[in-house]
């Protein structure tokens, strides 16, 4: 990392350079075009593997949560918030449902907050090309006292060869991505003792649910 980031500096100020001084002068050389589209390469070769550094970082070193009361209702509201301006841009519908209204559970406030802020970027991604988007954020409790979250989409869903494997770190069925936010949300709910599963049907829809 300490090496990448000043390349991937100079490697930008060598494109401005290009970009800016050389090209207005020699718009139509074909040297100075391959110049260009070779330090763009180099460029976004380097911001992916300094992203891919970050995600593996990020996965190897998950602190331990600590624990605190939280209400779903608050949880909810300030996951949500983030998306708002998503989801209204890409018309799409948001249900909530939180029962009891005042249920509460321990954890991680700021763990459980990326869990479901993967989940939600997941299902508004899934919602792009749907022709009613609906996404439904819900939270439950049963009689053992387990806490219940679940995250669903009525978008493209996900093909039986890649359910099995969408958990795996690195692996994506996306173009861009690093792949590492389902298997990191995975991480984090079991650290709290909890599992994280997932139910698809192609052109259906998609639910993760979160038992604490």
């Amino acid at each position: 990392m300490n090496s990448l980031t000043p390349i991937l500096s100079l490697v930008g100020t060598m494109r401005d350079i290009v970009n800016l001084d050389i090209v207005p002068v020699i718009p139509e050389n074909e040297g100075v075009q391959d110049l260009s589209e070779a330090l763009q390469t180099l460029e976004k070769r380097s911001q992916g593997i300094i992203q891919f550094v970050n995600a593996y970082r990020d996965f190897t070193t998950l602190p331990k949560p600590v624990f605190v009361q939280l209400r779903a209702k608050e949880l909810f509201g300030r996951v949500l918030q983030l998306f708002q301006t998503n989801l209204q841009n890409h018309h799409i519908e948001l249900v909530t449902s939180i029962l009891p209204e005042n249920l509460s559970f321990e954890a991680d406030a700021d763990q459980m907050e990326q869990v479901l802020i993967n989940l939600v970027k997941n299902a508004i991604e899934a919602l792009q090309e749907s022709k009613n988007p609906q996404l439904n954020v819900k939270a439950y409790s049963d009689m053992n006292g387990r806490v219940y979250m679940e995250v669903a989409d009525n978008g493209a869903g996900i093909a039986p060869e890649a359910i099995e494997k969408i958990f795996i770190p690195f692996y994506t069925t996306k173009k861009t991505g690093s792949g590492i936010g389902l298997s990191l949300s995975r991480q984090i709910v079991q650290q709290h003792g909890g599992t994280l599963t997932v139910t698809s049907e192609e052109k259906k829809g998609t639910t993760f649910v979160v038992v604490l």
